[in-house]
């Protein structure tokens, strides 16, 4: 080697070496600062329910009230509430006293030695034990802990990291998965499958050290992230420490929904950082793709989109395409929040469209705009209803507005379309475009037209099988475990101490 080859490489070991300290140190002050703001947050939730429940404040508002009383009524009506005050005093004495104040579980589970307010304690904590027992124990060489900004894993919920855990539990694999609650009052489910575990995202942060850092056996430990936010980036520098192949997983543009104002969580700088300390780093679109790889210089990222869940379509259902002639009706399937459903588009296409109708399926209805009386809003369905509903459709859609959004995303529902032999119709979307069947349009002018023309397309459904055969949620989940195979064989030279940790 020569001698300006060896400066070479020292000056690239001193950056890199600088790079770890910078990302460290700015690790470090966001957990210092979140844990600040998570205190004085606690305390000032504290403070506020004592000054609700303080007898100086009921007080108060009856002396305010008495005011009130003697100011504005005539000399009859104070002489009366005047009279009988000492009678409502008395009664308000004898009522039942007021309950302590419920404390949020996310707030609590954050202070310092402060315990939650959990009334599913007696069983949670010994269960969580018996299933990382259990978990250790059990054939498989794998053990995925499945951190995701979704709600907790249901049949009919179609996200990303439900499939991925379903064909991991499938294959005998145990899985440990944190979500994300709606409210903090919400139960936790109780566990049904022995080899899979769900925990609330706030009790996940209480006692993540303590999982990461149980014996499983010697098993192949994955740490799968696909919610960047700040405390699952610093588990990644902890979970890689410990040995374990940490995975970021970008299913979306989460920047644009933050945006939006539909992720209030995300934190740039923890996606940033979960990219850094992650072995592998898979994303859903192109455009995601390429924003991750801007992330790091050391490693590849490789896309990964979404599939097809096989039980989505019922027995009757496959093989089958749509009608092409007949009542011309186009049916949607999903959420209909206004981040995901563009309802004044809706109204202008059906509008301009008055021989069709437009079936609507989903929940989560959300619009001030008037809508054509060709549009029907059927409400959420089953699997089962969906499939029945599909049959008398020529086409479906996935409405959604042409923004950076839209642009780095890879709907779920043009696979179950697909599978139940529906041509797709969209406003652009440049990850699903080169599908089969899909027809795109830059407009609602474009839209109609690219609408009559899916009614009417001749399908081979050949075309599509050989499509879905290749884009099962078991393909993602080969891909996921090759990858994480690669990781040990071969680990980042770029992450330092946490590759010579295996």
């Amino acid at each position: 080697m020569s001698g300006d080859s060896h400066e070479d490489l020292e000056a690239v070991n001193r950056r890199q070496a600088l790079e770890r300290r910078l990302l460290g140190a700015r690790v470090a002050l966001e957990r210092r600062l979140w844990q600040a703001t998570e205190r004085d947050a606690a305390q000032a939730r504290r403070e506020l329910e004592e000054v609700r429940a303080s007898a100086a404040l009921a007080w108060g508002r009856r002396v305010a009230r008495l005011e009130r009383e003697l100011v504005r009524g005539t000399w009859a009506q104070r002489r009366a509430y005047l009279s009988d005050f000492p009678r409502r005093l008395l009664r308000r004495r004898l009522r039942r006293p007021p309950q302590p104040p419920l404390v949020e579980p996310q707030a609590a589970a954050l202070e310092a030695g402060a315990e939650p307010v959990d009334v599913e304690r007696d069983w949670f904590e010994p269960e969580l034990g018996r299933f990382l027992q259990r978990a250790a124990a059990a054939s498989s060489e794998w053990m995925f802990f499945i951190r995701a900004g979704s709600a907790y894993i249901q049949e009919q919920r179609g996200h990303r990291l439900h499939r991925v855990a379903k064909v991991l539990r499938e294959r005998g694999v145990p899985v440990l998965y944190s979500y994300r609650p709606w409210s903090p009052e919400e139960p936790i489910p109780r566990p049904e499958d022995p080899l899979l575990f769900q925990c609330p995202a706030w009790r996940t942060e209480a006692l993540e050290a303590g999982i990461l850092r149980h014996d499983f056996g010697g098993k192949k430990r994955v740490y799968l992230i696909g919610f960047p936010v700040t405390a699952c980036a610093r588990a990644a520098g902890e979970a890689s420490s410990l040995g374990w192949i940490v995975h970021y997983d970008c299913m979306d543009e989460w920047e644009e929904f933050f945006k939006e104002g539909a992720a209030p969580w995300y934190d740039e700088g923890a996606e940033r950082a979960g990219v850094c300390f992650a072995d592998v780093v898979t994303a859903t679109a192109g455009v995601l793709v390429e924003k991750m790889q801007s992330y790091t210089a050391g490693k590849s990222v490789h896309l990964s989109p979404n599939a097809f869940y096989t039980q989505f379509v019922q027995p009757d259902m496959v093989g089958r395409t749509a009608p092409r002639e007949g009542p011309l009706i186009i049916g949607y399937v999903g959420h209909l929040g206004p981040w995901w459903f563009d309802w004044q588009a809706l109204a202008e296409i059906a509008g301009r469209m008055p021989d069709a109708e437009f079936e609507i399926i989903g929940g989560g209805y959300s619009s001030e705009v008037e809508l054509p009386s060709n549009v029907r809003l059927l409400g959420p369905k089953n699997y089962a209803e969906v499939n029945q509903a599909a049959r008398r459709w020529r086409a479906a859609m996935v409405l959604r507005k042409i923004s950076p959004l839209t642009a780095a995303m890879d709907s779920l529902k043009v696979y179950e379309y697909l599978a139940l032999g529906l041509p797709v119709l969209c406003f652009t979307m440049p990850q699903i475009e080169s599908y089969p069947y899909v027809f795109s349009a830059l407009d609602v002018e474009g839209f109609v037209t690219q609408a009559r023309r899916a009614a009417s397309a001749p399908i081979d459904r050949a075309r599509i099988d050989a499509f879905l055969a290749v884009n099962r949620w078991e393909d993602r989940v080969d891909q996921f475990l090759r990858l994480a195979e690669q990781a040990m064989e071969h680990p980042c030279p770029l992450r330092g101490l946490q590759s010579r940790s295996r």
